[in-house]
């Protein structure tokens, strides 16, 4: 289950819409782009029995982060099948893209069973578990909402969903944070804002 949320700024385009005579059009304004990119941090962790992962080690690559877990009953495999098919439709562009998916469920998602599970979406994905460190940076600079949710009252410990922010966070080569776009966003969507990111 997730909250889905996102950041809209609101402006006057007004005036970009003053173009001289033979000026280049901008592209229209998209309330998913973020307005200043900010640069991700360093996020450390594991991929299951392919070792660790650094996010740092991406720069030069477009990475799409997104954030759920394993054992999510419905948003987190739509978001993975949707990144899957918005993946193909890149074409050999796709080789210039990261998908890491991290888990806010760290408790559960062991890295080996969470790094098959992404794989079975696309075996080029990335399942990630991050450190303690890692995850408390991740929720403080990408303004992440984790919670838990036990469905009823006196369920066994184990049994909960978790709650969290729905949103992918689509990184130029640069590691700057230039989209963030809901979970629920069509794949022709995601999609055109992929290749704005790949084409520079």
């Amino acid at each position: 289950m997730c909250t889905l949320r996102q950041a809209v700024p609101v402006f006057a385009a007004s005036a970009a819409l003053a173009l001289t005579a033979g000026c280049e059009r901008s592209r229209p304004y998209d309330p998913h782009e973020v307005a200043v990119p900010w640069i991700a941090p360093e996020l450390n962790g594991r991929h299951g029995s392919h070792g660790d992962f650094h996010l740092g080690e991406q720069r030069g690559k477009v990475v799409v982060l997104s954030f759920g877990y394993a054992y999510c009953p419905d948003v987190c495999p739509m978001t993975l099948a949707n990144l899957r098919d918005a993946y193909a439709k890149l074409g050999t562009k796709s080789e210039q893209v990261s998908v890491v998916f991290v888990t806010v469920d760290p408790e559960r998602d062991e890295p080996d069973k969470l790094a098959e599970f992404v794989a079975s979406f696309n075996p080029g994905f990335y399942g990630i578990v991050l450190d303690d460190a890692s995850l408390a940076l991740a929720k403080k600079s990408f303004g992440l909402e984790v919670y838990k949710r036990y469905p009823r009252p006196g369920s066994r410990q184990g049994y909960y969903f978790v709650d969290h922010t729905g949103l992918l966070f689509v990184l130029d080569r640069a590691g700057r944070v230039r989209f963030k776009v809901p979970v629920d966003v069509s794949i022709e969507d995601l999609t055109s804002r992929l290749r704005v990111v790949v084409n520079g």
